[in-house]
Formats: C-alpha cells, structure tokens, sequence
C-alpha cells in the first residue's frame, strides 16, 4: 500500500486510519519495510532478527522472485490446506483411495 511513498504520505496515512490496531499494523509493516530494505535486521541484537534475515539471504532468490513477480503461491496453498481440512475431518483412519475420492467429490 505505501510502497515508494513519501515519508510524509505514510504519516498522512497512519495518522488517518481510525483504528487504532491497524494503525500499529499499518506502522509495524513500515518500520519492518525500512528495516529490511536498509538491511538492519543483521545488525540487530535480537537473535531472532539475525536468524530471519538469514534465512532470507539463504533463500534470496525465492524471496526476491515473490516481492517481484507477478504469480502468486496462493491458489496451491489454498487447495493444499482444503486437503489438509479434509484429512483432518477424517481423523487420520482413511486410507488414500478414501481422501482422493473426497477431494475430488468435495465443492470447491
């Protein structure tokens, strides 16, 4: 939403929301924004900071590929979680002729 907006703009926009949770959401994202653009998250003194940026450059590729492109992972996880429901649904005692028959039966 701020993407490439001045700092002035995202106060402007903070200040406005009426929510006081999603104006700390709102403010939260930004500062996460700043920080991993300017790569603070390795200078940190929380080791949970220097682990997540890490990973992130462990896997920078991956990363970049899904702030830049266009195609989205969300429709394959959305049906590996529907799969995920209905083997839950069927506490674990079906074998796979069973859950593949009920994901093909079930209503998108």
């Amino acid at each position: 939403m701020a993407r490439g907006l001045a700092p002035q703009t995202v106060h402007a926009l903070t200040a406005a929301l009426p929510d006081p949770t999603i104006r700390e959401a709102f403010t939260l994202g930004q500062l996460f924004r700043t920080m991993v653009k300017h790569r603070r998250a390795e200078a940190s003194g929380l080791p949970e900071f220097r682990r997540f940026a890490a990973g992130l450059r462990r896997d920078f590729a991956a990363v970049h590929a899904a702030l830049s492109l266009p195609w989205s992972q969300g429709p394959t996880e959305g049906l590996h979680h529907k799969i995920k429901r209905i083997k839950r649904l069927m506490y674990g005692h079906a074998n796979f002729d069973l859950l593949r028959a009920r994901i093909l039966d079930a209503p998108a």
